[in-house]
């Protein structure tokens, strides 16, 4: 795709998301004792919204229905993932290998959920005995190679998908994850990141005060009109990111609404100002759904006083209110 450079969020043109999930947690029976754990959420509400691209990396290496059962171990300074009943049973490099050509064959998804406490697919809940014979949680090993090979990508456990808190956050960081990806095949360089930054400034404000000021600060220190390297542009992408990642409260929400109308009012008469405020309010009250008030804000940016909300991202159609 090329856009000339155009990182806008209001003029690129997105395909559906597309999200890789464990496969059991759709529905699939392939579990090593032959059941699934399909998951409401991520197989009901999700699914019909993005493509869901289901992956068992113990299928895939070989491994088969039903199967014996593996864990991972510490050995010396490496994990090893072998049999529970069968320690000769060894299958740490098919699961690395697997794991690094997965990341490869789906560097154009913007999203994946895994399976907790998998010895495969757990992101932090993964048992791991050690040489003391205790266990502490970490990563499993195809997780683990995903998770190193595409750092910037929204990962989460279906165990992080229970609330709706949760489920409208992965769901933004998708969003966001695709217009980064898009804007970085491109390979921006400072001016263009500055303006994407920009248009998405309103996003990253809804997810806190402090990141966006450290974002901000490290923003200056970008060469102005400069090419950028593939390091500096992987650290955009990764403070962009973490930003995102952080929980967008209806508070944070209330003050982006707020900064808006503040940035509006010279353009609107006093009659129309108060009644801003008033969907503000009705909002705070949780009168007003989220999706409702962005309606109207939208329809505000069409006149052309207003034309700078066009470009921003937080005003863009989200999956959220689908929700």
């Amino acid at each position: 795709m090329s856009l000339s450079h155009n990182c806008s969020p209001a003029q690129q043109k997105y395909l559906p998301l597309r999200v890789a999930v464990s496969a059991c947690l759709v529905g699939q029976a392939v579990r090593y004792d032959g059941g699934h754990k399909q998951h409401g959420f991520v197989s009901s509400v999700l699914g019909p919204l993005v493509e869901l691209v289901p992956v068992c990396p113990e299928v895939e290496i070989g491994l088969g229905v039903p199967r014996p059962p593996i864990h991972v171990v510490e050995n010396g300074r490496q994990l090893k993932a072998i049999g529970v009943e069968d320690p000769a049973l060894d299958v740490t490099e098919r699961l690395n290998r697997f794991g690094a050509s997965t990341a490869k064959r789906l560097k154009t998804i913007d999203g994946y959920i895994f399976k907790a406490r998998s010895p495969s697919c757990g992101v932090k809940s993964t048992p791991i005995s050690t040489k003391q014979g205790k266990n502490r949680k970490g990563a499993g090993l195809f997780a683990a190679q995903i998770m190193e090979r595409l750092p910037l990508l929204p990962i989460v456990e279906e165990l992080g998908l229970e609330t709706k808190d949760q489920q409208i956050n992965f769901i933004q960081r998708l969003e966001a994850h695709q217009r980064l990806r898009v804007c970085m095949e491109q390979r921006p360089g400072s001016k263009q990141l500055l303006d994407f930054y920009q248009q998405n400034r309103l996003t990253l404000m809804a997810h806190g005060a402090a990141g966006l000021r450290q974002f901000e600060h490290w923003l200056a220190s970008l060469p102005s009109g400069g090419r950028l390297n593939s390091d500096q542009r992987q650290q955009y992408g990764g403070r962009f990111m973490r930003q995102i990642g952080k929980q967008a409260s209806q508070r944070r929400h209330v003050v982006v609404l707020r900064h808006i109308a503040a940035r509006m009012r010279q353009q609107l008469d006093n009659i129309q100002y108060q009644q801003l405020l008033q969907l503000i309010d009705e909002y705070d009250a949780e009168k007003l759904s989220l999706a409702s008030i962005t309606a109207e804000f939208q329809s505000l940016s069409q006149t052309d006083s207003q034309a700078w909300l066009t470009h921003q991202s937080y005003l863009q159609e989200s999956l959220v209110f689908k929700l």
